[in-house]
C-alpha cells in the first residue's frame, strides 16, 4: 500500500477502528488496481530482474538503450547476470541509456538482455496516495449503493443515481488529471 490505514481514515473521516480490516481490504485492492493501471508491479523499493529488448541507435556514438517496466529506475545492478558498474544515463524514470561499447557491443546479437533493477521512490508522492485512496474510497462507498439503476412497478419509478452529479464528474476528472500524469509512456516492441 502506499497509503497508511490510518491517512485513508483521515481521508474518510473515520474515527473509530470497528472497520479498520475493511478499510485495510480496500486500500490493497485499491493498490493493486492502480499499479495495474499505471502498468507498473509497484512504486516501492523492489529489485527487479527483468527480460527487455536491447535497442540500438544509429549514431555517431553508438547509443544503446533499454525501457524497463517499473519506474523510477535508481540504479542497475547486473546485466546477463554479470555486474554493471560502468556508466548509464536514466531518463524519463525508466529509459537507460549506455554508451559502454566494449561490454553492450557483445551483447547486441542478442534479441533480449537480462537486467537487474532497484527502483523506488524513497517516500511515496502524495499525488499517488491520493489516487490509491480515492480509488478505495469509491470501493468504499459503493458498498452502500445498490447496483440497481432504476426500476418501475406500475405506475411508481425509480432511478438511482449520485446524489450530487457534480462530485461525482468532479472526482473523475480529478482522478483523470492525476492518472494522466502518472501513466506510463507507450514502451517500444
Amino acid at each position: 500500500m502506499y497509503s497508511t490505514l490510518a491517512e485513508f481514515k483521515e481521508y474518510l473521516w473515520i474515527a473509530d477502528s470497528s472497520q479498520d480490516s475493511e478499510l485495510t481490504m480496500y486500500l490493497n485492492s485499491a493498490y493493486e488496481l492502480l499499479n495495474k493501471l499505471l502498468e507498473v508491479d509497484t512504486f516501492n523499493e523492489w529489485v527487479k530482474t527483468e527480460n527487455v529488448k536491447l535497442i540500438t541507435e544509429s549514431n555517431f556514438w553508438e547509443v544503446y538503450n533499454i525501457y524497463l517496466k517499473n519506474k523510477p529506475v535508481q540504479e542497475i545492478q547486473e546485466i546477463n547476470w554479470v555486474n554493471y558498474t560502468w556508466d548509464y544515463l536514466i531518463t524519463n524514470w525508466r529509459k537507460v541509456s549506455f554508451a559502454d561499447r566494449t561490454f553492450l557491443y557483445k551483447l547486441n546479437n542478442y534479441w533480449m538482455i537480462s537486467v537487474k533493477y532497484k527502483y523506488w521512490y524513497s517516500s511515496i508522492p502524495s499525488d499517488l496516495k491520493l489516487m490509491e485512496m480515492m480509488l478505495a474510497s469509491g470501493m468504499y462507498q459503493n458498498k452502500w449503493y445498490e447496483w440497481i439503476s432504476s426500476y418501475k412497478l406500475w405506475d411508481e419509478q425509480i432511478t438511482f443515481g449520485w446524489k450530487d452529479k457534480e462530485s461525482a464528474d468532479n472526482l473523475y476528472f480529478s482522478f483523470k488529471y492525476l492518472y494522466d500524469k502518472w501513466k506510463n509512456f507507450n514502451l517500444p516492441n
